[in-house]
């Protein structure tokens, strides 16, 4: 923090704008005011302008830094505890590199200008030339267009970032689900349309909508709510999309972010600024930490080269349990060449939500002929594992990256995939049969596919060319029985299902904002501002089971029923389709979902076979239910679903 000395002199700016010093405008006033005041005017603007445009290009052009559609992301270097990634989003852009998004883009903006009118006049005045109260004039008047184009700007920034914090639009929802879960008449009609099962598992993205559905609903509401979840899209998005569903009932998560190693290569984006790093995870962390349980543990896996940084960044969400050092395995190749000690490890930190999370303890067996120092044969559980792995005989756990003939690899190095043994000693550590574990860098599967094997719930989270080409077949194989990995030590034969969700991209949401007077075709999902307040615009409601979003010359469907039952946290138990609409059914909650033209006593005749004891119905549009559902408490869909999809309204702050 930057603080001032006593009795300071004028600020440079906006000094210069209220008037001249008391001094007057002679030469040797104007040089002395700038020599004690310009280092402090420009240090502030430097600490105001941290991440934002980058320094000297705003010095020698303040109007290009102002009209540029994207800021550029300031060179990296240390970050202190100042927290310089404070008010930043990361948007992992679908075909580009990462792009940033400031809410406080205004003041950055603003702080900009002042230190490019601080630049010039200081040029103009100590050179000599030039009237110093018109040289002044000129800058104020400057300094004031720039102040209204950072206005503008901004606006336009403010409606990006509420686009992106709001919880993304499910495009569609799949299920895996393993044949024998079917009954035989069902599975006979699979396979009259399909033919035997592709891989040994039954895939709804193979069939018609009707006979999906009869899939699904034949897994039962027990069934479904074991099953796992594999959701494609930003991870940042799609916590937010799971909050209310999940919030508090996560047991064990694990993270393996981008290790920001400034290397190429990988399948994902690992060269970013530390600060532009950090505020990813921070985000990330926020969104993540109220889905935990109240004795639930987290592990994050890192390397050296952020990994103080992020012991920092942990420490504020959550309570510091252990750090496990983890020994790759054995060097050689090129590796071994480098002219310094070789880097042989990762770390894995342990936190809990509370200071004290469960700890089911792990114990390595004891090798045949083992005994103690005493020479009597070993008792107990066997060796109780350190927070040191694969660093003894007892304690083999090489790094899946060196065993070069794994038959548990998916094809892809760039992924950095995980042995299966690793996941699993941090699984049954923290986790107990039929709890949730939760992994929102999937990469290759490997968490979701020992959960499955070990019996608990999963849910991770991936972005498409990995989940489609690596995640997704791989848990499908373990659906199917795959032996490989741990199966054997937990007796895996194959079994359960698994639902996949695909959210609309990131590029998808920016680009789901009306222009001032454009107008949205019936069911197009668009928002538009309106008095500084992000709002779904009315047009989806002509025709929501037909919902689309613009994109790539053409549409691409959205799922809104599904959309509605995460953010409202559902578990729908049955789906009733018709001409007239759609019916979701969860515990105590109808929703109804009408086609064009249809009325409400139609669609609701779809739901005359279930319970009608009182609760809640969800329903758009005019009319009244129709008396039989009159113990229902009725409430609007076109409000709730808006206040669930831009929460506060969107407020552009």
């Amino acid at each position: 923090m930057i603080r001032r000395r006593a009795a300071p002199p004028p600020r440079l700016i906006p000094a210069a704008v209220d008037g001249p010093p008391a001094e007057g405008w002679g030469a040797e006033a104007v040089t002395a005011w700038l020599a004690a005041d310009l280092a402090l005017a420009r240090a502030e603007a430097d600490e105001a302008l941290s991440g934002a445009p980058d320094p000297q290009r705003a010095g020698r052009d303040a109007a290009a830094a102002l009209a540029a559609p994207v800021l550029p992301a300031a060179p990296g270097g240390p970050v202190g505890l100042a927290w310089a990634h404070r008010g930043e989003h990361v948007v992992e852009r679908d075909d580009g590199p990462c792009e940033t998004l400031a809410p406080d883009l205004e003041a950055r903006l603003e702080a900009a200008a002042l230190r490019a009118a601080a630049d010039a006049l200081r040029a103009r005045l100590l050179d000599g030339a030039g009237d110093p109260a018109q040289e002044v004039a000129q800058q104020r008047a400057t300094l004031a267009a720039a102040r209204a184009l950072a206005r503008a700007r901004a606006a336009v920034e403010r409606a990006r970032v509420a686009l992106w914090t709001r919880p993304p639009l499910v495009l569609a929802s799949s299920w895996v689900v393993d044949p024998a879960a079917l009954p035989a008449a069902l599975a006979a009609d699979v396979v009259a349309e399909v033919g035997e099962a592709q891989g040994g598992v039954v895939d709804t993205r193979a069939l018609p909508g009707a006979l999906g559905r009869r899939v699904v609903d034949a897994l039962g509401a027990r069934e479904r709510a074991a099953a796992g979840l594999l959701v494609e899209g930003d991870n940042a998005r799609a916590l937010r999309l799971l909050a209310a569903r999940l919030g508090g009932r996560v047991q064990c998560a694990y993270l393996d972010p981008p290790f920001n190693t400034t290397s190429d290569g990988f399948a994902y984006a690992d060269r970013l600024p530390s600060h532009l790093w950090l505020a990813a995870l921070d985000e990330r962390l926020r969104l993540l930490v109220p889905l935990l349980r109240p004795d639930a543990a987290l592990f994050a896996h890192i390397d050296g080269h952020e990994k103080e940084r992020l012991r920092l960044l942990l420490d504020e969400h959550l309570h510091h349990v252990t750090e496990v050092i983890w020994r790759i395995g054995w060097v050689s190749g090129f590796k071994s060449r480098a002219n310094k000690f070789i880097r042989n490890h990762d770390t894995i930190y342990h936190y809990g939500r509370s200071p004290r999370p469960l700890f089911v303890k792990q114990h390595l067996p004891y090798p045949a002929g083992y005994v103690r120092r005493d020479g009597k044969p070993p008792t107990g559980a066997g060796y109780p594992l350190e927070d040191t792995w694969n660093c003894s005989a007892l304690d083999r756990l090489d790094s899946i990256q060196l065993k070069s003939f794994s038959r548990e690899k998916v094809g892809c190095a760039g992924l950095t995939q995980k042995n299966e043994d690793l996941l699993e000693r941090i699984i049954l550590s923290s986790s107990r049969p039929g709890d949730l574990v939760l992994d929102p860098y999937a990469g290759s599967g490997t968490t979701a596919a020992v959960a499955h094997k070990t019996g608990r719930r999963w849910v991770t989270i991936e972005r498409a060319a990995a989940l489609e080409a690596y995640a997704r077949p791989r848990l499908a194989r373990v659906v199917a029985g795959c032996p490989r990995g741990v199966s054997a030590r937990h007796g895996w034969k194959g079994g359960g299902a698994f639902q996949t969700l695909t959210l609309e991209s990131a590029d998808q949401a920016l680009a789901s904002l009306l222009r001032p007077g454009e107008r949205a075709a019936p069911g197009q999902v668009g928002f538009r501002l309106d008095g500084g307040r992000l709002r779904l615009d009315p047009a989806v409601w002509e025709d929501p089971l037909g919902a689309w979003l613009p994109w790539g010359g053409g549409r691409v469907a959205v799922d809104l029923p599904e959309t509605f039952a995460w953010l409202a946290g559902l578990r729908v138990e049955r789906e009733v389709d018709g001409p007239a609409g759609r019916v979701c059914l969860a515990e105590g909650v109808v929703v109804a979902w009408r086609r064009p033209g249809a009325s409400l006593d139609e669609v609701l005749r779809l739901a005359d076979g279930a319970s009608r004891t009182s609760g809640v119905l969800f329903v758009h549009g005019p009319g009244a239910p129709p008396r039989r559902w009159a113990r229902r408490e009725v409430r609007r869909l076109e409000p709730a679903l808006d206040d669930l999809l831009v929460p506060d309204g969107g407020v552009a702050r």
